[in-house]
């Protein structure tokens, strides 16, 4: 039995997580350390071409639900189907196999474009510059940001980096880790469809529907191991209402699929805030529950969101590093 899990476990060292793992810890650093012009992203072309076929080939609100289905699982294949197909093609005839990987991972994950506005958004909060904050905040959220107060801004941008990290952040670099590159962009261009194809106007829009389960189900692992670190690894805030406006919070509505109101949820508990609530999507009010603690954001809140991003993502980098050390240790 012991021989078995050995030779498992040395199968499992060579079989890639060496080099996975290695590639997943580079990606980490060079996001961190540079940020890729978003004009000249590769995933403002994906939004573009998402937003193209919507138009192209949404049907109607009032059209029937399978026709909604059939449209919304034909338009995602027929645009990035081909796409994916070639680029795993050429992967396998590429001299530098790795090289590619690792770029085509660091281009995946674009969180630092995500990271750049967040901070922007807090310094012209901190400077009273509530125009240019919701200016800023507009490039990342899909929700009507003319007419939030300053705290509005601040709940928005705080929900969006969390979100942002647990799934185009995390998602991708377990995804990465289990299945290759290809998988990975393949949930990465299927997110970007989600987000520009979500109509609020339309109910249960059932045209996002198959690339929004997709999603779901490449997020449930990843998203729910990152919820539980973040409530081991984060201390909560002592006495930190101490002087705080309050506000009315709600028992969360949480459903096995759907994970962001736990991931909210569990966050603003470790701040002792409450975050999401009612939201405009294009002149259309939808209404969420606020979640959390009965106290109003705070700027240092918003500062404190950011440090507790970085720490989760070193914590990430860690578990890779240890990866790669009991990699090594296995192929001795």
């Amino acid at each position: 039995m012991y021989r078995r899990l050995d030779n498992f476990l040395t199968q499992f060292a060579q079989g890639g997580a060496l080099t996975s793992a290695t590639l997943a810890l580079v990606a980490i650093a060079a996001d961190r350390l540079w940020c890729w012009p978003a004009k000249w992203h590769p995933l403002t072309l994906v939004q573009l071409l998402a937003r193209r076929m919507a138009i192209k080939v949404q049907t109607p609100v009032d059209a029937v639900a399978q026709q909604h289905v059939i449209s919304g699982t034909l338009a995602y294949l027929v645009l990035f189907g081909p796409l994916l197909i070639l680029m795993a093609l050429l992967l396998e005839f590429a001299a530098y196999k790795s090289f590619f990987e690792g770029l085509l991972l660091y281009l995946t994950l674009g969180f630092a474009q995500v990271r750049k506005v967040y901070t922007r958004v807090i310094t012209a909060l901190a400077k009273k510059q509530k125009t240019l904050a919701r200016e800023w905040l507009s490039q990342t959220v899909k929700r009507d940001t003319s007419s939030l107060s300053d705290i509005g801004v601040g709940k928005a941008a705080m929900e969006s980096l969390l979100l942002r990290f647990f799934y185009q952040y995390v998602t991708v670099i377990f995804l990465f880790m289990v299945g290759g590159i290809v998988l990975a962009m393949t949930y990465r261009c299927a997110l970007e469809c989600r987000w520009q194809w979500k109509r609020p106007q339309a109910g249960s829009d059932f045209f996002v529907v198959p690339v929004t389960f997709f999603c779901r189900l490449c997020q449930w692992l990843p998203c729910a191991i990152m919820t539980l670190l973040l409530k081991l690894v984060i201390w909560p805030k002592l006495n930190h209402q101490k002087g705080r406006e309050p506000v009315r919070v709600s028992p969360p509505k949480i459903g096995f699929w759907h994970l962001a109101p736990l991931i909210i949820r569990t966050f603003s508990c470790k701040l002792a805030i409450a975050l999401s609530g009612p939201m405009y999507y294009q002149k259309i009010k939808v209404n969420l529950p606020r979640l959390g603690m009965p106290f109003q954001v705070r700027l240092s809140d918003m500062k404190a969101t950011e440090t507790i991003i970085e720490l989760l993502s070193l914590v990430m980098s860690c578990l890779l590093i240890v990866l790669i050390a009991f990699s090594l240790y296995l192929t001795k």
